[in-house]
């Protein structure tokens, strides 16, 4: 699990993975932790190459072409990466 913190601030993200390998149209849930609880929870899911995978609202990525991209949880302004890796089926 990876902890990520903002800087002169109390607000964490943490998430469970930091990378993962998967197929074409596999899908994959990622998951999220906001600290302190309390604060806002939600988090912003984006893909930075939705060729490669796509990520919904709720963290699950789903493998669209072959390549690497990087999937991105954002919350209150802190950012925590996972990088992907799809192959073909």
């Amino acid at each position: 699990e990876i902890l990520r913190c903002l800087v002169g601030s109390e607000m964490c993200i943490e998430t469970e993975r930091t990378e993962f390998a998967a197929k074409v149209g596999d899908e994959v849930q990622l998951s999220a932790t906001v600290y302190p609880t309390g604060t806002d929870q939600t988090v912003t899911w984006s893909s930075k190459d939705e060729s490669v995978a796509k990520v919904s609202d709720k963290g699950v990525v789903i493998g669209v072409g072959k390549g690497t991209t990087t999937i991105t949880a954002e919350c209150g302004g802190v950012k925590a990466d996972c990088t992907v890796y799809i192959s073909a089926k």
